[in-house]
């Protein structure tokens, strides 16, 4: 039996599987489409992240901070 380091985390790996598998009752085909979608789910995540928290939101901040001194220097001046 080969004990190298990557055969014993793949044996570990192979085990914590089937432990689960065992426990909730799911077969080898639910798992891989229960892990896929997870994936899926988290690159959904991290793209609408980007596209929320791009650079041009950065920038529409910065703008409005610029907009809001000009007005609040503005209404200290008239008053």
């Amino acid at each position: 039996m080969d004990t190298s380091p990557s055969t014993v985390v793949h044996l570990m790996d192979e085990t914590a599987e089937t432990d689960t598998a065992r426990q909730t009752g799911e077969t080898g085909k639910k798992m891989a489409l229960k892990k896929s979608l997870w994936v899926i789910g988290g690159v959904c995540a991290a793209a609408a992240g980007w596209i929320v928290l791009g650079p041009k939101r950065t920038q529409a901040v910065q703008d409005l901070a610029r907009q809001l001194e000009t007005a609040w220097s503005d209404h200290h001046t008239q008053t």
